[in-house]
């Protein structure tokens, strides 16, 4: 094992089927996300971070900010983007990220 993955959250009840339901009310839990993140920190593996940003319910600022503080040392971040919404969303998140990795 070379790393593990790790999502945020548990969007959707697998317990019926391992499939994503199109159009099935997705679910994203702050507690959720503080019982992955004490996980992670279990882990010994890097593990990859995803949905951090609650699939658009979190600010970039705000996901990628607690992101950084539970980031190990080799760790990572998988973060989707939706330029449909904002031609510059990449570029913005990007700015957010650096700001939040490398020091000043």
């Amino acid at each position: 094992l070379d790393f593990y993955m790790a999502c945020y959250y548990n969007p959707s009840s697998r317990a019926a089927s391992p499939h994503h339901i199109h159009g099935a009310e997705e679910r994203f839990a702050p507690e959720d996300r503080a019982e992955r993140v004490a996980l992670i920190q279990t882990l010994s593996r890097p593990a990859i971070h995803y949905k951090v940003l609650a699939a658009g319910r979190l600010s970039a600022a705000e996901g990628l900010a607690d992101a950084a503080r539970n980031m190990r040392p080799g760790d990572a971040v998988c973060v989707g983007v939706h330029t449909g919404d904002n031609a510059d969303m990449l570029r913005e998140d990007l700015e957010i990220a650096m700001a939040e990795w490398v020091p000043a």
